[in-house]
């Protein structure tokens, strides 16, 4: 098949999804678990951790391992960082 042929299919397959989305990808949220932290995949709480730089550290493994978003919330649960660890588009600047 031809490489545009094959990215043409493709894009009509992920159409609607937000950049960097693939059907099945679950972002990790390191979120706060009472006076702990925690990383929660599809909304299931993994695994709890004392501080939340344990938590973001292996939050980073899982979203590279889902090839997913890495969404880090603060104390009072509101988004505070997100960082993408899979299918960034290339044309995109920084």
């Amino acid at each position: 098949m031809l490489p545009s042929a094959r990215g043409a299919r493709q894009a009509h397959r992920f159409a609607g999804l937000a950049p960097g989305k693939r059907p099945g990808m679950s972002d990790v949220h390191v979120v706060p678990n009472g006076d702990a932290w925690a990383c929660e995949v599809a909304g299931d709480k993994r695994e709890s951790f004392d501080t939340q730089d344990e938590a973001i550290t292996r939050g980073r493994e899982l979203a590279e391992q889902e090839q997913a978003e890495l969404v880090i919330h603060g104390k009072d649960g509101r988004i505070r960082e997100k960082d993408c660890h899979g299918h960034d588009p290339r044309d995109i600047p920084g």
